[in-house]
């Protein structure tokens, strides 16, 4: 669910931080520029991991600010295709399906041609339900959801972050480290797409009786 993005960048440090540690201004200034915003073709950037290589800082003239050439890696939200993940049901549409929280990440949807065959969208509830064997079983809002990754999609028309100089390495899973992010469907950088047509997935309390 969670990779590591080596990321090469110059950073801008304001003078208001020349007091810091060098190396706390420069997180400081990569969790401001990149932690809650999408990197573009790798994922949803949660915060700095470490620095891995930093050049020595250099003022312009007329600028009081320094700057340095660093190299850092970023934990990043980019699931797998194929992985199983549990988040919470966010909302029902009877056009984009289920979507989905994680807390830190709502950009997640399981439209309703990868919901479970025999789902319907009840207009009097606003809410999906799953007919099986004529019991109606409902997506409750704010319920345990699991759900497996169809599909990550990146739009190109948008983006949170100006594309570093160099993208060089992504790699390896990580816990959890929360965040938020909310838009509409259409106008996101970032899009998970979910399934629930397996058994086993979707509300997890069926699966608990």
């Amino acid at each position: 669910m969670f990779i590591l993005s080596l990321v090469k960048d110059k950073l801008r440090v304001d003078p208001s931080r020349f007091d810091l540690n060098y190396d706390m201004a420069l997180e400081n200034c990569i969790h401001s520029k990149y932690s809650n915003k999408v990197l573009p073709n790798v994922g949803f950037c949660i915060c700095v991991h470490d620095l891995t290589e930093k050049g020595d800082p250099y003022i312009y003239p007329g600028d009081g600010a320094s700057y340095s050439d660093v190299k850092f890696r970023l934990v990043v939200f980019r699931p797998g295709i194929g992985e199983v993940i549990r988040g919470k049901v966010l909302s029902c549409d009877h056009r984009t399906g289920i979507k989905v929280s994680l807390g830190f990440f709502t950009d997640i949807y399981v439209p309703p041609h990868l919901l479970p065959e025999g789902s319907e969208f009840d207009d009097g509830t606003n809410l999906w339900t799953w007919v099986y064997q004529d019991v109606s079983y409902e997506y409750k809002i704010g319920g345990s959801f699991t759900f497996k990754v169809s599909n990550v999609q990146f739009n190109s028309s948008y983006t949170d972050v100006e594309t570093p100089k160099v993208v060089l390495k992504r790699g390896q899973a990580l816990m959890d480290n929360p965040r938020h992010n909310s838009k509409s469907m259409e106008d996101t950088p970032f899009v998970v797409i979910g399934r629930t047509n397996e058994s086993g997935l979707g509300m997890d309390e069926w699966w608990e009786q």
